[in-house]
């Protein structure tokens, strides 16, 4: 299963040119008004009385919990009406997107008939702007027990609920995202102009809001009627960041008789991105009773997505009881808070650390990664341990990146990592990082000891792996948590190589920099084109990042820097090119 949480760079969607031929409402649905669109509020009724229970199913008349299994069906999809089902789903255990709705459940009306109000626009998050031609749907009562389907000539089958629309009419949405640029302190919203020029005439964009706040995104819709947009023809264009024009070559778009919605960063440079995979063990909650597989289902909820996790189900592809989901193109040095959920719920005995217990915290990196659990850290027979490492020399040298990598534990209580993954934190930002969640090991453990190494970014090479080349393993006795005892081992320095106070500087590959001291300006060279600098405390905070084009000479104000011992990190086009002390004065 696969999510998306970073738009592309284009998104066209596409209105059929077919005609709509008249579809007569089911005899057992009701919609008042009679004549509302997909983006009026309406109240649909079910005439359970007039509906059809499928073979094996009961009905669902006297039952106390009926719900609409459902889901918008758009313009672009006509030729399918009657035949396919819609294309912005809300299942009948899910959360709808419109506020005020927990489940699709409908009011029982005390003769048969059971009724919803709702604005199918909203409730199905359907994009802005979309043409709704009908609804698709099967009610329930809470399961699949019970069932309601349409009476239809052609048997007993899905609701095709039909909404009255107006055929849309040619139209170009652009929308430019210029959030990264501001970041990179090319553009400032609060003054700043946006662009877009169509067949070499000039359109100022909108900003749009959240909320009442102004963003960093410009739109500008151009249609027919206002702007003389005609199906058929070609359209080139590009955007303006103020007075700079893009560089990049765009493929011009052909107009339809349908609105066609194109989204891009500027110059299609966006924030880097990467894929997470997380990967969930459920057979020891399973083994215990806690999830049914053939019944429950579990989602992931956290900061990616809003801390809900309705749209987010793992799925278990290969009936092992290892549930996984693919999240897409999550922004590079962002650190996921989450947790897992069974049905959606936040009760105690359905989701993972309650009673405030800790998050999950899986960090994206370049290349994407695994982010694999066992459900509640809990294993019968193991418990808790807490470990921490010291990872400030690791940062000093810049073989260590806060954000940019991560640092686990792989030993004998999780397959050497193979299992899952122990992610550590650091809560205090102090380059301490410690195993929250706390790992869990056997009491005992392999041959009575927990046996373990510390790890950058799950990876065994030598160069992020501690004490390679067969070096030995650390080792804690894991003692029974009955009566109260907690198992925290003390902290340790990565490789046990503690951080030196008068530690030379590490010198560049091809890079220098001067003065050294610095008061005020720090004049950075180097061979190679460099891409970005990073400037950390020795907390390994990060205090300066500045993305740059190609540059061979910098000069940074390091004025605002406060007094004491920073890290500079220069990064070229093959990626980490090296890193050394500064004092400012």
């Amino acid at each position: 299963m696969k999510k998306n949480l970073h738009f592309g760079f284009i998104i066209i969607i596409l209105f059929a040119m077919a005609q709509w031929a008249y579809t007569q409402m089911p005899a057992a649905i009701t919609i008042d008004p009679p004549n509302a669109t997909g983006w009026d509020e309406l109240t649909l009724t079910l005439d359970a009385n007039k509906a059809c229970v499928p073979d094996g199913k009961q009905s669902i008349i006297g039952q106390s919990d009926i719900r609409m299994h459902s889901a918008a069906f758009l313009y672009n999809n006509i030729e399918n009406w009657g035949s396919a089902w819609g294309s912005y789903g809300v299942d009948y255990d899910a959360k709808p997107k419109e506020e005020g709705f927990d489940l699709p459940r409908l009011t029982d009306n005390g003769d048969g008939t059971y009724s919803i109000t709702f604005t199918p626009g909203k409730f199905y998050g359907v994009e802005e702007g979309s043409t709704i031609i009908g609804i698709t749907a099967v009610f329930n009562a809470g399961s699949w027990d019970f069932e309601a389907k349409d009476n239809a000539a052609d048997g007993c089958g899905d609701f095709y609920i039909p909404l009255s629309y107006d055929p849309p009419t040619p139209a170009l949405k652009f929308t430019l995202d210029l959030t990264y640029q501001e970041e990179l302190g090319n553009f400032d919203r609060t003054t700043g102009k946006a662009y877009v020029i169509v067949n070499d005439t000039e359109y100022e964009m909108d900003q749009l809001l959240i909320g009442i706040v102004p963003d960093a995104r410009y739109e500008k819709l151009l249609t027919e009627a206002d702007d003389g947009i005609t199906a058929g023809t070609s359209y080139s264009y590009k955007f303006k960041m103020d007075d700079t024009e893009e560089t990049v070559e765009r493929d011009p778009v052909v107009a339809g008789n349908y609105q066609i919605s194109l989204t891009h960063f500027f110059n299609d440079v966006g924030k880097p991105v990467a894929d997470v995979q997380f990967i969930l063990d459920m057979r020891y909650a399973a083994r215990e009773g806690l999830f049914v597989p053939e019944t429950d289902h579990v989602d992931i909820a956290g900061s990616l997505n809003g801390w809900d996790g309705t749209d987010y189900h793992l799925t278990d592809d290969n009936g092992d009881t290892i549930y996984e989901i693919l999240v897409e193109e999550m922004e590079l040095l962002t650190i996921v808070e989450y947790k897992y959920r069974i049905n959606g719920s936040w009760d105690d005995d359905k989701s993972e650390f309650p009673g405030g217990g800790p998050n999950r915290h899986a960090t994206v990196i370049e290349g994407g990664r695994e982010a694999k659990s066992v459900w509640n850290n809990t294993i019968p027979g193991m418990v808790p341990v807490t470990l921490s490492v010291n990872m400030n020399n690791e940062i000093a040298k810049g073989t260590f990146v806060a954000r940019e990598n991560y640092v686990d534990v792989a030993g004998s209580m999780n397959g050497w990592g193979g299992d899952w993954n122990d992610e550590l934190y650091d809560l205090g930002g102090d380059g301490i990082y410690v195993t929250i969640p706390a790992a869990f090991a056997p009491v005992g453990g392999e041959g009575d000891t927990m046996q373990y190494k510390f790890r950058i970014d799950s990876s065994w090479d030598d160069d992020k792996s501690e004490f390679p080349g067969g070096g030995p393993n650390r080792k804690y006795v894991v003692l029974d948590t009955v009566g109260g005892y907690v198992n925290e081992v003390e902290m340790v320095w990565f490789n046990d190589i503690e951080l030196g106070i008068n530690d030379q500087p590490i010198p560049f590959k091809e890079i220098s920099f001067y003065p050294n001291p610095v008061t005020d300006i720090m004049y950075i060279e180097n061979k190679v084109e460099m891409q970005m600098i990073m400037i950390t405390n020795i907390l390994g905070q990060e205090v300066v990042r500045l993305a740059l084009e190609n540059r061979r000479t910098y000069e940074y104000n390091a004025s605002e820097l406060v007094r004491g011992l920073y890290i500079l990190s220069v990064y070229g086009k093959q990626g980490y090119r090296g890193a050394a002390k500064f004092i400012k004065n």
